[in-house]
């Protein structure tokens, strides 16, 4: 079983039919689900992604790792604290970080796949190689 289907979420590819622009959306499988706040998953992009689950495998590393990590774009939505081993999601919600970590995985992969590498994300690519 993934997360998402854990957490009773389904990533989803929207297509605009103005623009042909592929959007890509995460989101509840139920009407009550505490998991639905990984909604913010929406604006997290593969960058952002990969920024994550490098400083969550500094932690389980027991290495050095920036405390803001989880200060991006994307989380300026909504309140997420971290607590070793834990995430805090909208003071109420606790997951751990190896679940937080997976489910940040298969969104990037779900993103990644769908979808050709944008520049940003080329570049990046290519400055980690160096």
């Amino acid at each position: 079983m993934t997360k998402r289907e854990e957490f009773k979420l389904e990533f989803l590819k929207i297509k605009s039919p103005a623009d042909g622009q592929i959007d890509f959306a995460c989101q509840s499988t139920e009407d009550y689900n505490p998991y639905g706040c990984f909604f913010f998953l929406n604006l997290l992009d593969v960058f952002e992604a990969d920024h994550f689950i490098d400083e969550i495998t500094l932690i389980q590393n027991n290495l050095p790792y920036d405390p803001d990590f989880i200060f991006t774009d994307a989380t300026e939505i909504i309140a997420i604290e971290f607590n070793n081993p834990y995430f805090l999601l909208e003071n109420h919600l606790e997951i751990h970080m190896d679940d937080f970590k997976a489910l940040i995985q298969e969104w990037k992969n779900f993103i990644t796949m769908a979808s050709p590498p944008t520049l940003r994300q080329r570049v990046s690519k290519w400055f980690k190689r160096l």
